[in-house]
């Protein structure tokens, strides 16, 4: 109910006593909340009383479900820096949804300060539990450095772990293929580096010579791939010789970017309607694919089957379909999407067909099957006054 503006006046005020209370609708409440539990309990009665002694008799877990099993199967992580936390949604059972909140920087009750560090991304550890979350340094404190910082949340177990120093402003990084490597840029800075995700220590640091606002490394980490939209370059290195190639002004403000497989990337520019199919091995652009509208997001499904691209100042989602052609991906367009709401961030679900994505217009999560168009979940966001401003979404399964 707290999702909600009061329509009693007398809401947390000293009046908010039983004679200002429904108490029809509180009745009612109660019984919409025991009747669920039984439902959940698979306690049905094929409207026949419960007699006290009844309950003896009933197996109040549904057989269909192991709470210790199976819980925490299906998780989806969302990023909100203007509340400085972290919700964790556990999707796994098709009739409860529970949400946990990790907050990134607490902050002492009866103060109203803004957070000293400003989230930037989620970077999930592959084959772990572990998420790795870039904050930027705000307001630096006379005591402490002035570096930005990772912080390590475990997301089975709802807890940080531990965090490292890194620089100033740190960027959309990402991971090697066996987890050991974690790769990240930074804002306004003309380099990247290496750090040992075990150890935390910092491996190496590669020069480049435009700013990185994100990064892709492939399988084997022999080739990265990362967009600058302020300069408008892309950027490819060979990440043993530490070499490179700028594509600078041949797309106008990259805004992200995604891998199919070892040497194929595709590049979404927030000016064009465009996508762009890039070969890092000879270096160059292969296909231009046409859009309806620029885009801000391209979200590659498990399987590496579909693409999503969320459109920039668009309440629209375009959906293609990879097709595998020799040695060549072709996207082919299967359809546009008007969704009348601003979408944030999406990511696939198990499959190719499940999506979820946020909602900054209408706070919300929800889920979209892309066989039917239909929305098969929903969960409101925020409080009693919920405000936008998601950066990202993640989906994690075990």
């Amino acid at each position: 109910m707290e999702d909600y503006y009061p329509s009693n006046r007398f809401y947390h005020t000293p009046k908010d006593t039983i004679e200002t209370v429904d108490l029809t609708f509180t009745l009612r409440s109660v019984k919409l909340a025991v009747g669920t539990l039984a439902e959940l309990a698979g306690i049905h009665t094929h409207g026949s009383k419960i007699q006290s002694d009844d309950f003896a008799k009933v197996d109040l877990r549904s057989n269909d479900i192991d709470w210790e099993r199976d819980a925490h199967k299906e998780r989806l992580f969302t990023l909100m820096p203007g509340s400085s936390r972290i919700d964790i949604i556990d999707l796994t059972f098709s009739h409860v949804h529970s949400k946990k909140s990790l907050f990134l920087e607490e902050i002492p009750a009866g103060r109203y300060a803004a957070p000293h560090y400003r989230s930037v991304c989620l970077c999930p550890k592959p084959d772990d539990t572990l998420v790795f979350v870039a904050m930027i340094r705000m307001v630096p404190r006379a005591s402490d450095t002035e570096a930005g910082i990772v912080k390590i949340f475990d997301s089975l177990n709802f807890e940080e772990k531990q965090s490292f120093e890194v620089g100033k402003y740190p960027r959309h990084g990402c991971f090697g293929t066996d987890g050991q490597r974690f790769y990240l840029p930074y804002w306004g800075e003309a380099f990247f580096e290496v750090f040992d995700s075990i150890s935390l220590r910092r491996i190496s640091k590669i020069a480049t010579p435009k700013p990185i606002a994100k990064l892709q490394v492939n399988d084997s980490e022999e080739l990265a791939v990362g967009v600058s939209p302020e300069t408008n370059s892309l950027l490819i290195f060979d990440l043993k010789t530490h070499s490179h190639v700028c594509f600078s002004g041949k797309i106008s403000v990259p805004k992200d970017v995604v891998l199919l497989d070892e040497r194929h990337a595709l590049v979404c520019s927030q000016d064009e309607s465009k996508i762009y199919q890039v070969d890092l091995v000879e270096k160059k652009i292969t296909a231009i694919i046409a859009d309806d509208f620029p885009s801000m997001r391209l979200i590659v499904s498990p399987d590496k089957k579909k693409i999503v691209a969320v459109h920039h100042m668009n309440s629209s989602i375009s959906v293609f379909n990879i097709e595998q052609r020799a040695n060549v991906r072709k996207l082919t367009k299967i359809k546009r999407l008007d969704l009348q709401e601003k979408i944030e961030d999406a990511v696939f679900g198990i499959d190719s067909d499940h999506l979820y994505l946020l909602s900054a217009s209408r706070c919300r999560l929800f889920g979209l099957n892309l066989l039917t168009d239909q929305v098969f979940w929903a969960m409101r966001t925020g409080g009693v006054r919920p405000s936008a401003g998601f950066t990202q979404i993640l989906y994690l399964h075990r």
